[in-house]
């Protein structure tokens, strides 16, 4: 008796037949297979055609554009695929699946992602690689996948495919999902964490390993809330605020060794453990600063005082690492600069200490400040968002954003040069201000732009911006641009956290433009000019939408689609929607685009005349080869500009009509421009700021580097000079993994700090949308005394001396 025919499973939404036959689909494969799957001959990928690899989803224009740029062929001229075994998918007859093992030889230039990789020699034996195409009915492609290796034990590759395993085997890694080095790493560390309490892998000092951390999940969530959980809270830490802590110290609950303590168990426990990278050093002199801090106070309280001794006192602050900060390196990310240790503090970070603070450490960050959306460097590798570990905190201060999202210390201190505070600040639902351009000083910070570069605070809510503002602004005579405007004088204030009102949503009957007093409402602009609408999430529109709803709700008065209108220079008005800082026009319009491209390299070299390093310009960094390859070709092109600053515009762009030079707002006409159209429309709305996403888009993929990142902060704040804030506008969801934090940006006048600090206050206050990431709990135990109390309630006035201690960081 013949067995019963057992019917075939069809997948959801796949044809039970087809009418290509398997072997005319089979050829079809073959012929795109040899036309570099369709890059050569578009005509064969459907217009809806999807690269669907483990790293990158690309549509069809998207997938020739980078494969095009690849030139594979000129860099591995025997290059071979060797496929075999094509066959038709039983369950899906449109589509054809096969395996290629690639073999090759480094013989030329490779460009990936806009990198140029000189020639290694070096051989490339790939694993094999299991890929596939689907058809239409007309025969076209509608779908690639690949990249999956059929069996790691082979080649040399690092067990990774495609282009990834071929820049591995060349001795190029880029960040990659499926790194096992990082898998490796990770899972030892975090044993050792487990077994011994030793968290051994943390690096208290400055040495110089090119990190593979380019992908997570080697520890779990319940795995990651275990690693802090052995021995006593020093103090409860997460979402402590400076004012909480201020009245832990009045009350006598905690002291300032202890709370910096609590913060170096975290990051003991935490920061390596979990690849987030968020520091790349501890301070040192930790141990000593804190105990000189319990000194001070002592001595304050006997002479009868019942204060403290600083607006800031014993902050524990988590700086970027480009500033220059006595007794660890300023390396910028930048391997290249592990020996630029500084005789004197930057002004920035002087000023914080001054009112009390104390530098906890330096945050990872992206080198050398280049990218707005991944923190990268060659000495730290790459810092992951708290909120998902396999996802960006964008750039370029990656490290101190997502270490004080992580609760790794109380504030942070970044630099911003077109979105470096604010990007991170919102992907990590923190708050972040660029200040006005000339309010705090440059001097003491490695550049990237002098002429938009400033540093900027990164704290859990506005009120502690607001404090921290208070010690950074001021004039510095080392920094020119903080001394050049007499509106300085005029509008610079010491107490930022007087403008703070919950009420500031109100809606007011008059704008006093030449007053900082405390307005009874505001008046709230709409710039849609910034929102490119091809490229938005739309459950972050969704939440920008639902601000403006509640910002109304509260008393504010909405002006939408507010412009910036005017150009006395000719042609269009501005618009930032193709994501630069100036369009409409190029020399006829003379919104052309002003990064002119020259400042870094003259920046840098005046930086590097007097540092702590051995370099003395960027043509010898380059040189030395010591940065991550992921920068190759942004090094290499800045160091290759011919001209300076004060060149440009070149005599052919004059002769063109171009009139937008390198300067800063003060003597580019162009900026000046576009600042003084900024302020006549603002005033001809009667606006108090104006609002708009941070990014229109959620954090990145590690590792996507085509997805749209809807990066709003660039338009219009640098150029302006004017300052700029963002606030938590929520989360959104992505197939059911960790919340993603988005952010709402507020731009006010330049120098108009407390105006755009109470709107922002206001609107924190009427939504309380910053959470803390749940993959960073609270270590175990309980308070910050032996009683088990919270921070201003409760608790022992002398708490117990805790397991983790400062000086256990040294020496490893």
């Amino acid at each position: 008796m013949a067995p019963a025919e057992v019917p075939v499973a069809v997948l959801p939404g796949t044809p039970s037949s087809f009418p290509i036959p398997a072997e005319k689909l089979i050829a079809l494969a073959q012929k795109v297979f040899a036309t570099n799957s369709g890059v050569e001959d578009p005509d064969l990928l459907a217009d809806n055609f999807r690269f669907e690899f483990p790293v990158v989803s690309l549509a069809k224009k998207d997938f020739v554009k980078a494969v095009s740029g690849f030139n594979l062929k000129d860099a591995f001229p025997n290059m071979e695929s060797h496929p075999y075994d094509w066959r038709v998918d039983k369950y899906e007859p449109n589509r054809v699946w096969w395996t290629v093992r690639n073999t090759a030889t480094h013989t030329g230039p490779l460009r990936f992602f806009g990198a140029t990789y000189k020639p290694t020699g070096k051989v490339v034996l790939g694993a094999p690689e299991c890929l596939s195409y689907t058809f239409n009915e007309e025969g076209k492609v509608t779908s690639f996948t690949g990249g999956y290796i059929m069996d790691r034990r082979v080649g040399n590759t690092n067990k990774l495919g495609a282009m990834f395993g071929i820049l591995s085997a060349i001795g190029a890694p880029v960040p990659s999902p499926g790194s096992p080095l990082f898998f490796v790493r990770l899972a030892t560390n975090a044993v050792r964490s487990l077994i011994s309490g030793s968290h051994a892998g943390y690096t208290n000092g400055d040495s110089f390993t090119l990190a593979s951390n380019y992908t997570t999940n080697a520890v779990t969530v319940a795995g990651v809330g275990s690693l802090c959980q052995s021995g006593t809270p020093v103090f409860p830490a997460v979402e402590a605020t400076i004012s909480t802590v201020h009245k832990a110290f009045v009350d006598g609950k905690v002291t300032c060794s202890q709370l910096v303590q609590a913060y170096v168990q975290r990051i003991q426990a935490y920061d390596k453990a979990t690849g987030l990278s968020a520091v790349r050093v501890l301070n040192p002199d930790l141990e000593k600063e804190a105990a000189a801090k319990d000194q001070q106070l002592h001595q304050a309280r006997q002479a009868g005082s019942n204060g403290l001794p600083g607006g800031l006192f014993c902050v524990p602050v988590l700086v970027k690492d480009n500033f220059d900060t006595v007794s660890m390196a300023a390396t910028a990310g930048s391997a290249a600069l592990l020996d630029n240790f500084a005789s004197k503090d930057a002004q920035q970070v002087a000023r914080l200490k001054a009112a009390g603070a104390i530098v906890l450490g330096k945050g990872n960050m992206g080198e050398w400040a280049f990218s707005p959306i991944f923190s990268i460097s060659s000495v730290a590798g790459v810092v992951r968002n708290p909120y998902d570990l396999d996802r960006t905190p964008a750039g370029s201060s990656g490290g101190p954003a997502a270490g004080v999202a992580a609760s790794f210390a109380l504030v942070g201190l970044g630099t911003d040069t077109g979105n470096s505070v604010r990007g991170p600040a919102s992907h990590t639902a923190l708050v972040g201000m660029r200040p006005t351009l000339g309010l705090t000083s440059r001097a003491g910070i490695v550049p990237l732009d002098n002429s938009s570069d400033i540093s900027g605070p990164l704290a859990r809510s506005v009120e502690d911006v607001a404090r921290m503002l208070e010690a950074l602004a001021g004039p510095d005579p080392q920094d020119p641009l903080t001394l050049t405007n007499r509106l300085v004088t005029a509008n610079r204030t010491a107490n930022y956290t007087r403008f703070l009102a919950r009420d500031g949503l109100q809606a007011s009957a008059a704008l006093a433009l030449s007053s900082y007093g405390l307005l009874p409402g505001a008046r709230v602009g709409v710039l849609r000019q910034v929102i490119n609408t091809d490229i938005n999430d739309t459950e972050v529109m969704q939440l920008f939408q639902d601000a403006l709803t509640l910002m109304s709700d509260h008393g504010a008065t909405i002006v939408e689609d507010f412009k910036i209108a005017g150009n006395s220079l000719g042609g269009y008005d501005w618009d930032g929607r193709s994501g630069q800082w100036w369009t409409g026009s190029t020399a006829s319009g003379h919104w052309e685009d002003i990064n002119c491209g020259a400042h870094f390299k003259s920046d840098l070299n005046w930086y590097l005349r007097t540092a702590g390093t051995r370099f003395r310009s960027i043509q010898e960094i380059a040189d030395a080869g010591l940065y991550h390859p992921t920068i190759n070709s942004s090094l290499s092109a800045r160091a290759a500009v011919s001209y300076t600053p004060a060149d440009y515009p070149t005599d052919e762009l004059r002769a063109a009509g171009f009139v937008c030079g390198c300067g800063d707002y003060f003597d580019n006409p162009c900026r000046a421009e576009f600042r003084k159209r900024l302020v006549e429309s603002m005033n001809n709305a009667n606006l108090d700021v104006i609002v708009y996403p941070t990014w229109t888009n959620p954090p990145r993929l590690i590792g996507d580097f085509f997805s749209p990142d809807g990066n709003d902060s660039p338009q219009v704040a640098p150029p302006t000079g004017a300052p700029a804030i963002t606030v938590p506008m929520g989360f959104v969801h992505r197939s059911g993994r960790s919340a993603l934090p988005a952010g709402l940006q507020m731009l006010a006048r330049p120098w108009d700090e407390g105006r755009l600090l109470r709107v922002a206050f206001a609107y924190e206050q009427a939504t309380l949308h910053r959470r803390p990431p749940p993959i960073f709990p609270e270590c175990s135990g309980g308070g910050g005394g032996g009683s088990g109390g919270t921070v201003g309630s409760g608790g022992s006035a002398n708490p117990p001396a805790p397991d983790v201690s400062v000086r256990s960081l040294s020496g490893r």
